[in-house]
């Protein structure tokens, strides 16, 4: 607030700066004093109503009320796990894991603890701390259906599909009325390409919840991989008829539009995803990809900076491909920027990308990293575009044709390897 009128004088002004610490000083101990009053009836009843706030999903009330805890009692266990819940709720991983850790002191609720940090490292994709919290969770509580579930999909986000399936069938057996568990190893079974089983996967969430519009969206993902574009256009325009908010049904129909390069429609769809939730971070990192493909290099780069600045499972690929962009529009130096965001990243995939693009391994080198199909999948992508920066066209022709008769047709680099082989759209 400033001051003015005929509390001051104008030449009294320089006196300002001598007594102002002190009016900071008072007003801040008197703020103080007043939080402090705060009886611990007032934070109980205030971490009650947090909890039903968390429920209905009002995350910046609960934080308003815990905050007001915390500056009374700042060591309250349980108002840092339930501040934690809702910054997570909010996606704001770091803020997060901060308070989980200050929860940590407690051991009557150091089982959710472990499981909401390790929802919190995903965020982040610090994958490896996320499977230790898991393991920590496991070990209170060895027979705990959540804990197998959300280990099996950070395992197959490593790529390590045994463990993932064998973490989904524990849990399945000890929770066996739960679609998502079905709908978690169905996703697993089709990026092995393992179709049957995964349909079975979703037809068993099916007969679990009949509405379930995520179980829809997964029959759409298994025939859109089996290039089946109009039924799975149909499915996903059925979940968005009943549910036109519906995020992860708009996504997957984006990514449909994207492989058919209508790529008009596929930026629409990731626009309405960003209106709808603006932290859908992979929909900012699909957006930009939609404008790389279409040689919008200036348009993709906002895009993807925004992707690689946030956490999201497609923060290190925001990173690579945002390189690319800014690469092709002669932009060496924030090029360079984007492409050092992704440094820290944990998994020792894809590092070798990241050394090949610095140059510090060749095109040999990266191939032999890459430890299977989805791998080279992305590595020949990779070379692909980079050669094709570079002017080797007919290097970066076979690179793209490799992708397109090899490669994971589910991975985003095969839809960016079959827009630079044909770039005609097709229809579903």
């Amino acid at each position: 607030m400033i001051l003015t009128g005929h509390f001051f004088k104008p030449y009294k002004i320089k006196y300002l700066k001598r007594v102002l610490p002190v009016f900071l000083f008072i007003a801040n101990f008197t703020i103080n004093f007043a939080w402090a009053q705060l009886s611990e009836f007032e934070c109980i009843d205030l971490i009650r109503e947090s909890s039903q706030l968390l429920k209905d999903k009002d995350y910046p009330k609960a934080i308003e009320n815990l905050d007001k805890v915390i500056r009374s009692f700042p060591g309250n266990s349980q108002a840092h796990l339930y501040r934690g819940v809702a910054y997570l709720g909010q996606k704001e991983y770091r803020l997060a894991v901060n308070d989980f850790n200050l929860a940590t002191t407690n051991p009557d609720i150091l089982l959710l603890v472990y499981l909401n940090r390790a929802v919190a490292y995903q965020g982040l994709n610090e994958i490896n701390n996320a499977i230790n919290d898991l393991n920590q969770a496991l070990k209170l509580s060895p027979d705990n259906a959540q804990a197998y579930y959300l280990r099996g999909y950070l395992y197959a986000n490593k790529k390590d599909y045994f463990n993932a399936i064998n973490d989904l069938n524990e849990a399945i057996k000890l929770d066996p009325d739960s679609s998502k568990m079905y709908l978690a190893r169905s996703s697993i079974y089709l990026r092995t390409n393992k179709f049957n089983e995964s349909l079975n996967d979703c037809n068993k969430a099916l007969k679990i919840d009949p509405d379930s519009g995520d179980a829809y969206v997964a029959l759409a993902s298994i025939k859109l991989k089996q290039k089946n574009y109009k039924a799975a256009l149909e499915n996903l325009n059925s979940v968005l008829k009943k549910d036109p908010k519906n995020t992860n049904a708009l996504f997957a129909r984006s990514k449909l539009y994207a492989d058919l390069k209508q790529y008009d429609k596929a930026i629409a769809d990731c626009n309405k995803i960003i209106e709808i939730e603006p932290k859908f971070y992979n929909a900012y990192y699909l957006d930009g990809t939609c404008y790389f493909m279409a040689k919008d290099f200036k348009t993709a780069t906002k895009l993807l900076n925004h992707a690689a600045r946030h956490a999201g499972s497609h923060k290190v690929y925001a990173c690579i491909l945002g390189y690319l962009a800014y690469a092709n529009l002669n932009d060496k130096e924030k090029a360079d920027k984007i492409l050092n965001l992704a440094v820290n990243n944990q998994t020792a995939w894809p590092q070798p990308v990241l050394q090949y693009l610095k140059g510090k391994i060749n095109e040999s080198q990266l191939f032999k990293a890459a430890k299977n199909n989805e791998e080279l999948t992305e590595a020949h992508c990779y070379v692909g575009l980079n050669s094709m920066l570079k002017g080797f066209d007919q290097v970066a022709k076979h690179e793209f044709e490799w992708v397109v008769s090899h490669g994971n047709n589910d991975f985003t680099e095969y839809t960016l390897a079959k827009a630079f082989v044909d770039s005609s759209p097709q229809k579903p």
